[in-house]
């Protein structure tokens, strides 16, 4: 962010707190919430700042004098289930706000307030009476690749990987394609987001969810009657009261996959809702004349391939070629972050992805499945291929490897090279995983070169169930 943008949000900021944005002032602070990490962060200090100026110092001294709200720094004291998540943002957004940019704003803060809490305003029993609270450690992390980092309002840090860690509310950000975040809350429900990701986690007398964008896989346990799991995106609104499911997201769609159980799903735009069933999806975007309904899918077949005749879908990553002087059709790498160093700065690799979607799943696995890539470069390099899994019920599978130098395979008369990978030599990527079960299904396929473009081109994939 520039010093002009800094002084640009300050005003908006402020204009907000004065109740003086005009509409094109509104959509633009809307955009700019919803698209820039940086400006989410310095518009929630700037709340808290202002939260703190109307708290009632008088009634919090007198309420200290009764009790210590002090707490660890290890060991938070728990949110009371009493405080409602949406009745203590209400205040501010009601005051402030128009209902377009209620809606904008209010997906900043659902999900974000039980962690801002300690510094936000709490109205619980007669007006005035402001309480404190910390927040809870509410979720576990259970397995993470590649580069996360965890954001709590006060401050933020990337988890490490080596071992299972509690976590408050906050925010998670994931960097690079291949990139899976598993997380646990205490009832056993399970999420895991992948990819090039942000979601934020609450939870109240509710779980509460934000998937701003990237890839969620969730195996939730049966909620208490009249308190679902919600999950927000850009573009809907999902309760669900037990069932394991698959979100995708961006800004301008949201993708519903149902393997078991249901969900409820409405389009945010119109307020339009469905219900999805088990091996059903719907997709709810800012179309509200789009036809919203709920399809049948059936289970990814044994076989799978890729010739490229076609772009592949926006969700996949690739320059699309199309045949030319003999050259088939193909697809070029393009740069993508891998992960992060510590100092922050992105190691990038250059590659190609393939992943499954609402009209496209890709492929079953078995043990004698086999996998076939015809790629090219222009020198040589070291290539990772990775499968991103889910297992047979629809839950969250592991990722796995292999490596392979490309000095390994021949090239044939046009330059091309084939490489033949069986399942079983693929490696793990997280302990949880050693491998994936018969039956898994296929959500990511990328192939990479390390942190060197040397043209990797592909003209064909295979993954195919050898008979033994």
């Amino acid at each position: 962010m520039t010093p002009g943008d800094s002084l640009k949000l300050e005003r908006l900021m402020n204009q907000v707190v004065d109740g003086v944005l005009s509409d094109a002032e509104e959509l633009l602070l809307e955009t700019w919430l919803r698209d820039d990490s940086t400006a989410r962060d310095r518009y929630l200090c700037f709340m808290m700042l202002h939260a703190d100026l109307l708290w009632d110092h008088g009634a919090a001294a007198s309420l200290i004098g009764r009790e210590s709200l002090a707490t660890s720094a290890d060991q938070p004291r728990d949110v009371s289930p009493s405080l409602s998540l949406s009745h203590s943002t209400r205040p501010l957004l009601s005051g402030w706000l128009s209902p377009r940019l209620a809606v904008a704003v209010g997906l900043v803060l659902v999900g974000l307030t039980a962690w801002l809490v300690p510094r936000f305003v709490r109205q619980h029993g007669n007006a005035g009476s402001g309480v404190r609270v910390s927040a809870a450690l509410i979720i576990t992390l259970e397995a993470l690749q590649g580069t996360a980092e965890w954001s709590d309002g006060a401050r933020k840090w990337q988890p490490g990987s080596d071992s299972e860690q509690r976590l408050p509310a906050g925010t998670l950000r994931l960097d690079g394609e291949g990139s899976s975040c598993q997380l646990r809350f205490d009832d056993g429900t399970r999420i895991t987001v992948s990819g090039d990701a942000e979601a934020e986690f609450a939870q109240d007398s509710q779980k509460r969810l934000y998937l701003r964008r990237g890839s969620l896989t969730a195996d939730v346990a049966r909620q208490p009657d009249g308190q679902p799991c919600v999950i927000e995106t850009p573009t809907a609104r999902i309760e669900v009261i037990g069932t394991v499911f698959t979100l995708v997201a961006d800004s301008e769609q949201t993708a519903l996959n149902v393997e078991r159980g249901a969900v409820r799903m409405q389009r945010l735009v119109d307020g339009h809702e469905v219900e999805v069933l088990d091996q059903r999806q719907a997709i709810a975007s800012l179309d509200a004349t789009a036809e919203m309904q709920s399809v049948r899918v059936g289970a990814p077949p044994d076989s799978w391939r890729q010739t490229f005749d076609q772009p592949p879908p926006a969700i996949c990553k690739g320059t699309w070629l199309a045949a030319v002087a003999g050259q088939p059709n193909r697809v070029r790498g393009v740069p993508c972050v891998a992960s992060r160093r510590k100092s922050g700065k992105p190691i990038v690799h250059h590659g190609i992805t393939a992943r499954s979607g609402v009209e496209t799943r890709l492929v079953t696995l078995h043990p004698t499945s086999v996998l076939k890539v015809r790629y090219r470069l222009t020198g040589e390099a070291s290539l990772r291929i990775m499968l991103g899994t889910n297992q047979p019920g629809g839950s969250f599978g592991g990722n796995f490897e292999v490596k392979r130098s490309s000095q390994q395979q021949t090239l044939d008369a046009d330059g091309w090279r084939t490489l033949t990978v069986p399942l079983s030599e693929f490696q793990p990527l997280m302990k949880r995983f050693p491998g994936p079960l018969d039956g898994s299904h296929v959500s990511l396929l990328m192939i990479n070169s390390h942190e060197r473009d040397v043209g990797l081109e592909v003209c064909e994939i295979e993954i195919r169930s050898q008979v033994p």
